[in-house]
C-alpha cells in the first residue's frame, strides 16, 4: 500500500497517522529554489545567514513543525536526492 492510500485508510478509520515531515539535505541541494514556491504553507525558509554547502550553494531548510509532509518540494525538486520524504533534521545545515 503506497504511503497516500495508507493515510487515506487511516483517515477513514479516524486515526491519525503520525507525521513524518520531509528533509532538505543541505549537502546535495543546489539552491534551485523550485519547492519554495509550491510550499502551501511556507516552511521552506533560508537560513538567518547566507549559508553555503560544500559545493558552493546556498540552501533552504524545512521547517519540521510546519511542514505538512504534502510532497510538493519533493516532486518539484529538480535535484535527485536533495529532499527525503523523512525527517532526517540532522542533514539539515540551519
Amino acid at each position: 500500500m503506497s504511503r497516500l492510500a495508507n493515510k487515506e485508510a487511516n483517515h477513514s478509520f479516524g486515526l491519525k497517522e503520525k507525521r513524518m515531515p520531509y528533509t532538505i539535505v543541505s549537502e546535495i541541494c543546489e539552491g534551485a529554489e523550485d519547492c519554495i514556491p509550491v510550499c502551501p504553507v511556507d516552511c521552506i525558509v533560508w537560513p538567518a545567514e547566507e549559508k553555503k554547502n560544500a559545493k558552493g550553494f546556498k540552501y533552504p531548510y524545512i521547517d519540521m513543525d510546519t511542514c505538512i509532509d504534502c510532497g510538493a518540494c519533493l516532486a518539484a525538486c529538480p535535484i535527485e536526492g536533495a529532499i527525503l520524504d523523512e525527517g532526517k533534521p540532522e542533514l539539515q545545515l540551519v
